[in-house]
């Protein structure tokens, strides 16, 4: 797999080496500006992994998650619901149902052709960095910042028009109308699944 992902960050360098900033690169490694967004310029490495940096070790978790369209939170709600389903003190048919439709709807989510927007955000996130942020480091608040930044700023398809997100997501041959009805649905997919694993219901 990381050969994989060494394949898709080197991707996304560019010929021309970004400004030093105030950043203590370490040698033979290139940083290289990405995309501007809101004024912002984002860079990335030319080789993410080129260390085992934080940011690096955060990319190999979100390439994770992204591959089995569920985040490892997602997973542990799948096993904390099973696990109250199973612990009630009447447990009869309609449970054994709750129980079936749980792993029938993860199974549905591993299928997913795409992963849910918030797993594009949070790779995304990790691809790219603004010159607060460090290129080896990975501050997950303020990515969470920056991703709901990303969210209020931009439609869907306008975020994949204008963040080069074809080089770490493959999109086939969707248009951006396409995109736009997939992930729609997909979220009102999405919330259902994590209503269902409410442990108030």
């Amino acid at each position: 797999m990381r050969k994989q992902l060494n394949k898709v960050f080197s991707s996304l360098a560019k010929a021309t080496q970004a400004p030093a900033k105030h950043w203590k690169i370490e040698a033979g490694h290139v940083v290289v500006p990405s995309f501007i967004d809101e004024g912002i310029q984002y860079y990335t490495l030319e080789n993410l992994f080129d260390s085992y940096a934080q940011r690096g070790l955060a990319a190999i978790d979100s390439f994770e998650e992204y591959n089995m369209r569920c985040s490892r939170k997602h997973l542990i709600d799948v096993v904390s619901k099973l696990e109250q389903i199973q612990g009630r003190q009447t447990y009869g048919v309609q449970d054994l149902i709750e129980e079936k439709q749980i792993v029938s709807d993860l199974k549905e989510r591993l299928l997913f052709p795409l992963p849910p927007m918030d797993l594009i955000y949070k790779l995304a996130s990790v691809a790219y960095w603004d010159e607060n942020e460090s290129p080896y480091s990975y501050d997950e608040n303020y990515n969470k910042k920056k991703i709901e930044k990303w969210k209020q700023s931009k439609t869907i398809d306008d975020f994949f028009l204008t963040v080069p997100l074809g080089n770490i997501v493959n999109l086939g041959d969707l248009s951006k109308f396409d995109l736009k009805d997939y992930f729609q649905t997909l979220e009102q997919v999405d919330q259902i699944h994590k209503q269902r694993l409410s442990l108030h219901n």
